[in-house]
This record gives structure tokens, sequence and C-alpha cells, in this order.
């Protein structure tokens, strides 16, 4: 809208009130003289008051007319209204004296009522006042006989006047109103503007408000939701804020951590140490290192560190990030650990091969100066003595070379661990103290694997007789079996098949492993016995057995609480239940066996294991009459076992006479010294000293 219109648009609903005004005002002053008409004409009252009411109501009506805004009525209502009341007037004029009447001071009244009050252009006042003294002049020209000229000319004098004064009254209000709508409309277009400004400002902050709360937003989602745990400490160390990550390494709530001392969560050790880094971070230093924190179970975490100092309005604050690296750093130490074995496995074949070959050197020249009939008794007892010592070092070659996973394994089958796990514990729980209590624990799920049997029992001897020297004073030992999976980090460092395992795990409540030690457990020659108990080949073993099936072993241990054992195997899913062996029926039947040794120890031994598995034993200590025996039970003897190395009849002649009296006939050699029988034709050879498992699973095999 322009100024004009602005100024026309103001002026219109400035007049529409001020003719309200003036029309209401005319009404009452028009009733109210009517009470001057009783003194002044009291004869003519009665028509006085009817011109009087007749002008009111034609004014009442304006009034009602006066009730649109617009510029064109309002003309014709002032102008319309003008001349009415000016012929009111006048007829009152010329009733009460014409030329001469006092009532012509009315015209001045009315003059001045509108030209006063009613907001008028120039040219419309002077309008008004050409038709209100027209209305005046003409009747008192055309019917009134002017006698007394001075108050003729006296009066239009002053109405004269009046109008004059009123026309530059209105002239200067209309100009003064105009000047003040003008000024009020340049003031709407600064305020307008100024309110444009202020809208434009405020959507300014508002967006600006936006973009501040969404980068903050955003700030506080990275910050809160970050892989990595955030710390902020001031100059002192204490924690101002932290995000979602770091409560959740340390296990605390945000609440707690706020406000507490960064050196109250530090390891003992590690206090020093971080004390000179937060001084060369004040200093204005970027470090990346690790350190050792406590968790709220009093747990340790080893965390890998990045911070730095941020300069701030207030001072200088830390910016820490932490990131949990515990596994981390178990998955590196098995990686080490993985590589040293293989090292260490790598040495004890090489060791045992050629130690392997001094010894068969060492009993074999043993074996031939024992054969001179010459020698005398106490150069006999040292080569006897020599022959032990050198046996028992064989044995240790054997466990190097099966730690070394060269030692050649048997026949690979799949099994029910479970059914083998029950058979060794019944076995060698017969040989524990009556302080130490076996459980178990086994999976419902039939843990099929593929092995070698006898090599698994050894696992699980060794396992439990280690658990046994654990726990002088009596304790439990539970042997549990459940099948999952390994963690895809420990396959990738073993390089093991992925796919679902069986966990044979083997805990006992004895003194436990230090915590120093527990990475050199599996190594060869390494124990914590005392001198002279043990060769340290037990566990050493166990680690090459697993390792030769594709499994995993591992060890966990709180010193003073015990220790467990953890075995992983491959689980076989795909296999008949045709093509599993009942692991009772193989090491047990009704078959009559023939046993010969001349060493008693040897040969009650053996008769005492064979027959807790059923078997019907015939045993001798004499060759001579094994043969006698096997004569007289022909065709009834299944199996014959026979020592090699004995007196009158060695086990080369026997089985020879007994294979000439039966072809058919089924022989299991056993002796310590097995080289100079290389031309043997036994059904199987077991070479001393055995394991009563051994012996078991061997004769099972050849009578199946």
């Amino acid at each position: 809208m322009s100024k004009k219109e602005f100024i026309e648009s103001e002026i219109v609903k400035l007049r529409k009130q001020w003719i309200n005004i003036a029309i209401i005002l005319a009404i009452f002053v028009y009733l109210f003289l009517s009470l001057l008409d009783r003194i002044i004409a009291p004869s003519d009252v009665g028509y006085l008051l009817a011109v009087r009411v007749s002008i009111s109501s034609i004014l009442a009506l304006l009034l009602l007319l006066n009730m649109k805004t617009d510029k064109r009525i309002q003309y014709f209502i002032v102008i319309a209204g003008s001349a009415l009341c000016a012929t009111a007037v006048e007829a009152m004029i010329m009733k009460l004296g014409g030329h001469t009447s006092a009532y012509y001071a009315g015209l001045g009244l009315f003059a001045i009522g509108v030209l006063g009050f009613i907001p008028l252009g120039l040219s419309v006042a002077l309008l008004i006042v050409f038709i209100v003294y027209a209305i005046y002049l003409v009747p008192i020209f055309l019917y009134d006989h002017i006698v007394n000229w001075g108050i003729f000319l006296s009066n239009n004098a002053f109405l004269i006047s009046t109008f004059i004064v009123a026309l530059v009254w209105r002239y200067l209000n209309q100009k003064r109103l105009i000047g003040e709508l003008s000024l009020q409309y340049d003031l709407n277009q600064e305020r307008e503007k100024l309110r444009q400004y202020s809208d434009e400002l405020e959507k300014l902050v508002e967006q600006r408000t936006r973009e501040l709360n969404k980068s903050e937003r955003m700030l506080r989602s990275m910050f809160d939701y970050a892989n990595d745990g955030i710390l902020i400490m001031d100059s002192e160390g204490k924690i101002v804020d932290v995000n979602k990550r770091a409560c959740e390494i340390y296990g605390f709530t945000k609440e707690a951590l706020v406000g507490t001392s960064i050196h109250l969560l530090e390891a003992k050790g590690d206090r020093t140490l971080w004390g000179e880094r937060f001084k060369r971070l004040l200093k204005g230093e970027s470090l990346l290192f690790e350190t050792t924190h406590y968790r709220k179970d009093g747990s340790s975490v080893i965390l890998e560190v990045s911070a730095n100092a941020v300069e701030i309005e207030e001072g200088v604050l830390i910016q820490a990030f932490i990131r949990d690296i515990t596994e981390k750093k178990k998955i590196q130490e098995q990686l080490l650990h993985s590589q040293k074995m293989e090292s260490v496995v790598v040495m004890a074949g090489g060791l045992a091969h050629d130690f392997n070959n001094m010894l068969s050197i060492i009993l074999g020249y043993t074996e031939l100066a024992l054969t001179d009939e010459d020698l005398g008794l106490e150069t006999r007892q040292k080569l006897a003595r020599v022959e032990k010592s050198a046996r028992s070092a064989s044995q240790l070659v054997r466990k190097l070379l099966r730690f070394s996973r060269k030692d050649k394994r048997g026949e690979l089958r799949p099994f029910n661990l479970n059914h083998v796990i029950q058979e060794t514990l019944d076995l060698v729980g017969r040989n524990l103290p009556a302080n130490i209590e076996v459980k178990t624990a086994l999976c419902e799920e039939v843990p099929i694997v593929e092995g070698d049997i006898s090599d698994i029992e050894q696992v699980i001897i060794n396992l439990v007789l280690n658990a046994k020297d654990a726990m002088p004073n009596g304790g439990q030992i539970v042997v549990k079996t459940e099948i999952g999976e390994l963690p895809l980090e420990i396959i990738e460092v073993e390089k093991l098949k992925k796919g679902k395992y069986v966990h044979l795990s083997v805990s006992d409540t004895g003194t436990g492993i230090p915590p120093e030690i527990i990475s050199r457990i599996f190594e060869p020659f390494f124990t914590t016995k005392e001198k002279g108990v043990g060769t340290g080949l037990g566990l050493a073993m166990v680690y090459g057995i697993v390792k030769d099936h594709f499994g995993h072993i591992t060890v966990e241990s709180d010193q003073g609480k015990g220790a467990t054992f953890h075995v992983y195997l491959p689980l076989i899913t795909e296999v008949s239940p045709s093509s599993l062996d009942d692991l009772s029926e193989r090491r047990s039947g009704g078959e009559n066996i023939l046993v010969v040794d001349d060493d008693p120890l040897a040969l009650e031994l053996i008769k005492e294991v064979l027959q807790g598995r059923g078997y019907n034993v015939i045993a001798t200590d004499k060759p001579l009459l094994g043969v006698k025996l096997f004569k007289s039970n022909l065709r009834k003897i299944d199996l014959v076992i026979t020592d090699l190395a004995m007196p009158f009849m060695d086990g080369e002649k026997l089985l020879k006479t007994i294979k000439e009296m039966e072809p058919g006939a089924k022989f299991l050699v056993i002796s310590g010294f097995l080289e100079e029988y290389k031309s043997l034709e036994a059904d199987g050879i077991l070479r001393k000293p055995f394991d009563p498992i051994d012996l078991l699973s061997m004769v099972r095999e050849i009578l199946d």
C-alpha cells in the first residue's frame, strides 16, 4: 500500500468515527435546545419541536447509513446532512423573525461542528459552507422583507467570520492530520522493515540454533556411540565426561566415573608411568601407549590409549581414546605360544630321532654283550643296569616322538568319546587314592570323533593323573563334554577347520598353576613336580596327540583354586551307527587267551588286565609248558600272547612251533627289544613297557 492510499484509508476510518460523533452530538443539541424554544418562542414550541424531531430522525437514518466505510457514502452523508440541518435551522429562522432571528447562530454552531470535527478536504469544506450559507441567504432574499439592515449585515458578518475560522481550522487540522498519517505511515513502514528484519533474524537464529543442535547431537552421538571408549579429563586427572563404550569397558555407570580420578582405575604397576605420561600430555605431546586398568569387578583390562591435550577457555582438557585389547593380547600370546610350541615340536622331533638311533646302538651292543657266556657276574649286572636305563630312555624318546607327531599313529576310526571317557575312567579310577572323587558331566548328544582310540585314552589318563598329582590332600576331578564351536580367532591362529567341536574339559580342585609358568605347561621336560618325580613329558605328549587329531588344547587356572584343561576335537557329524565300535565289546569278550612270559610280575599283570575284561586266560612262565597247553586246548585258544626273550625257548621259536600245529593261530608278541626279530609273523607287536589300555586295544584289534 502506497503512502497516499494509506492516508486516504486512515482518513476514511477517522471520518466514519467523527461523522458518528457529529451526528450524535447534533441530535443531542437539536433536542436539548428545544428547552430554549419555550423561553424565546413559547407560542411556536410545537412547530419548532416538530422540526427538531424531524431533523433528528433524519440524522439517525444517516447514522445507520454510516455503518459502511465508503468515501462516497461519507461525502453524501456529510453534504446531505449539512444541507438538511441547515434547512431545519433556516425553517426555524424564517418562522422566528427572518433576517432578525437569533437562530442564525445555529448555522455557526453547525459549521464549527462539521468543519471542526469531521476530516474533510478544503474543496468539500468550501462546498458545504457555500450550501449552508446559500440556504441561509436565498430564503431571506426571496421570502423576507429586510427592514433592519444593520442586524442582517451584523448576522452575516458573524456567519462569514465563523465560516472563515471553521475553514481555516479545517485546513490546518487536515494538514496536521495528513502530516501525522504520513509520519505514521513512515513509522509503520520502518516498523514493518524492523519486523521483517526481526523475523529474518529470528529465522536465522532459529536456523543456526537447529544447525547447532544438529551438530551438537551429531557430535554427542559420535561421542556416545563411538566404538572406542572416550575419556575427558581435567589437568588434575579427574574425569569430566565419558562415553557409553568407556562405561562398558570399566563396568561403571557414567555417574560413577564422572568426578573420579583416573589414578583410581590404574593398575598399581602403571601409576608412576601414567603420571609421567600425563605431564608429557600437558606439555602438548600426543601419546599412543598401552596400559592396564581395573574394572568394577576387580579384573584387569589391557587398554590401548591415544591421548592428547585440548585447550579451551577454562583451561586444558585431556582427551583419551581407549580400546580394550585384552582379547587381542590373548590372541597374540596364543599365536606366539603356538609358534613357540611348533618350534619346540620340530626341535624335539629332531632330537628324538637322533637320540633313538643312539639308543638302538646302545641297546644292541648291550644285548650282544649279555649273550657272551664268559661274561662275569658283576659285569653282567652292570650291563643289565645299562640295558634297563637305555630302555627307560627309549620310552622317553617314544614320548618325544609322540609329542613331535613323528611316531606312527594307530588306526583312525570314528568312536563315541563319551564311551572312551567312561571306560578309561573305570580303568584309571582303580589307581586313584580314596580321597579323590571323580565326577562326570557328559553331554546327552553323542560326541563322535575320529582318531586313534588308544591315543585319546592316553590323553584322558594323563590329564586325570596330572589332576591327581595337583591334589596331594585329595579333592575332586570333574570330566565334562559338550558340543560347540571354537572362536574364529583360534581357528585362524591354529589353522583349524571350521565347524562343530567336542569340548572335553578336565578340572581339579588342586593347587593350581602359577601365572608365570602357565604358558610353558606343554613344553617337553618342563615340570613343576619335585626332582625325580615325573619326566615332564606327560602334558607334552597330550599336546602332541591333540594336535595330531587336528584339535586345540588350552589351560586356565587360578592359583590355589585348581586348574581346568580344555581339549577341543573336531566333531564327526556324518557317520553311520554301524561304523562305530562299542568300546566295551571292543575291549572285552569271552575268548580264550594263552599267555607265556618268563617274568612272573609281567605275567600276573597281563593275566589280571585280561581277566578284568572277561577273557579266559591260561598263563604260564614256561615256554615248553605253553606249547603243551596250546596242544591240549587245540582250536580252543583264540590268541597267544608271548614274550620274546625267554630261557629254553624264545618267543620266536614258540610262535613257529605253535604255527606248525595250528597255522591259523593268532599271536601278540610283547617285548622290550624287537629289532632282532624282524622276521616275526605275529598278528600284533606291543613294545614293553606298555599301558593296560594299549594291551586291551591291541588284543581286541587282533581278535576282530
